[in-house]
């Protein structure tokens, strides 16, 4: 996928059979990531501020 090609990020989000996509450690501890609001994050070109959480990791990792 191309550097800021957000919406094929989009549809790989989207999918749920199966899910190709995911941030890391989800499965186990989702509050991790919900801060970030990937529903808004997939919509938006403009920075915007996150409330902080304990444990906040705010990365994916991916196979290329």
């Amino acid at each position: 996928m191309p550097a800021g090609n957000k919406s094929v990020l989009d549809a790989l989000w989207q999918r749920t059979q199966p899910p190709p996509l995911h941030p890391f450690d989800w499965r186990t501890f989702a509050e991790g990531h919900l801060p970030t609001d990937f529903d808004r994050f997939l919509v938006t070109d403009e920075p915007y501020e996150v409330e902080y959480a304990v444990g906040f990791e705010p990365w994916f990792i991916v196979a290329r």
